[in-house]
């Protein structure tokens, strides 16, 4: 486990905006999400209710 961490860190390291982009991709695909439930009263998925 301490291993698997010390990975992650070390490619953070590496890519410190790796985190940052995959949060932004999410972020834009909640708001594309949004966006089209609003004008198209459709729903992507991006959450779905249990």
């Amino acid at each position: 486990m301490i291993h698997l961490l010390g990975i992650v860190l070390s490619g953070l390291a590496k890519k410190p905006n790796f985190l940052v982009k995959n949060c932004f991709q999410f972020s834009h695909l909640v708001y594309l999400n949004s966006l089209i439930k609003n004008i198209f009263c459709l729903d992507l998925g991006a959450f779905r209710k249990p």
